[in-house]
């Protein structure tokens, strides 16, 4: 599902599941942690409020590996599911899985930089659960 209404049908359709994060929208970009990942082009239903208290979700295909990537994350584990692999991040208090190819994932550790397509975010209202 693209755009989940709520964040319950965002939390069990798909599989892997959605990664979840809890963070502030500040000037346009969505604040967890020390990182910033810009808002751009993000179709709000109605306007955001700066300071305001969110749950960002994405999918883990749309979590990549990239040199320049917005958050840097600590490698846990990787997870072989047949034609890819899921690995799994520790970044701040937040636990992340990205799909991955199983020869990028190969003796992949440490700390890694992601980048987080930002064409895919869904952003939830924590109190209400639904889509803003």
């Amino acid at each position: 599902m693209r755009a989940p209404a709520t964040l319950f049908v965002a939390s069990f359709v798909g599989s892997p599941a959605m990664n979840f994060m809890r963070g502030r929208l500040m000037s346009g970009a969505f604040h967890v942690g020390s990182a910033q990942l810009p808002l751009n082009g993000y179709r709000f239903r109605s306007s955001p409020v700066d300071g305001q208290e969110v749950i960002l979700g994405i999918r883990p295909e749309h979590v990549v590996l990239a040199h320049d990537g917005t958050i840097e994350a600590e490698t846990l584990f990787m997870e072989p599911m047949g034609a890819d692999t899921l690995g799994w991040f520790h970044f701040g208090e937040h636990r992340m899985s990205v799909r991955l190819v199983p020869q990028v994932a190969r003796g992949l550790s440490g700390r890694v930089k992601l980048q987080l397509l930002a064409d895919h975010f869904s952003l939830f209202d924590p109190s209400t659960e639904v889509r803003l």
